[in-house]
């Protein structure tokens, strides 16, 4: 990742990225948004991830295929306890993890070397539990 200069300060673009889901974090939407906006301008480009927190900032209804999509970034970093948690929040809001969450979760697992936790999430999803 690029450091952006400035003046007399250095960040790189993942800090900016990560002061706007802070700021989503936070409710301050106004900030967040300015901040989104000055990113394009520099010719950044937010992640999934930051586009997830605005979207849940500004109270939007998420369903399970939004969910999915950041199960499945999280997966892909390998960062497979919190894709763990999200997933479990997803049946804790009245929504149902779907087949694409399975899959997500069940190849990052394998990716981390986590078979067990793979092979129970598969039996899981056989025996019915939350899969539709």
């Amino acid at each position: 990742m690029q450091p952006i200069t400035g003046g007399p300060c250095t960040i790189q673009a993942n800090d900016m990225l990560q002061h706007v889901w802070l700021l989503c974090e936070k409710g301050d939407m106004d900030m967040a948004h300015k901040l989104m906006i000055k990113i394009g301008l520099i010719d950044l480009y937010p992640n999934m991830m930051t586009y997830f927190a605005m979207i849940k900032g500004f109270n939007l209804l998420l369903d399970t295929i939004a969910y999915n999509v950041v199960i499945r970034l999280l997966c892909e970093k390998g960062d497979m306890d919190m894709a763990h948690k999200l997933m479990i929040k997803i049946g804790l809001i009245d929504l149902y993890p779907d087949m694409m969450t399975y899959f997500a979760m069940i190849k990052g697992f394998c990716n981390a070397g986590r078979l067990e936790e793979a092979c129970e999430l598969f039996q899981a999803m056989n025996l019915g539990k939350g899969f539709i």
